[in-house]
């Protein structure tokens, strides 16, 4: 039973995690649906999955928090989906361009 139990955990990689949805808490991106990050907005405010920005303009962030941590969580919002790279626009902010 132990040999079994250990194969499951092992062999099957992150496909035993538990992913969940949008506005649903996490951890890191491990912890949501692969189509969304996890972010929070604020430093007070605690992560949930985000749908990633797929629309030009959009806003967004590749800044991870805890800040120069190896963990896949976001602060300020995600990271651009669909081909789309987040960039500094003229006016300052990140936003998601081409």
């Amino acid at each position: 039973a132990v040999a079994l139990i250990t194969l499951i955990f092992n062999g099957t990689g992150n496909n035993a995690l538990t992913r969940y949805g949008v506005g649903e808490r996490c951890d890191s991106g491990d912890n949501c649906y692969t189509h969304l990050c996890c972010a929070r907005m604020t430093e007070r405010e605690g992560n949930k999955c985000r749908e990633k920005n797929d629309t030009i303009g959009a806003l967004c962030s590749e800044t991870t928090w805890p800040r120069r941590r190896r963990i896949n969580a976001y602060i300020g919002g995600c990271p651009c989906a669909g081909g789309l790279r987040c960039r500094v626009d003229p006016a300052g902010s990140h936003t998601c361009q081409q």
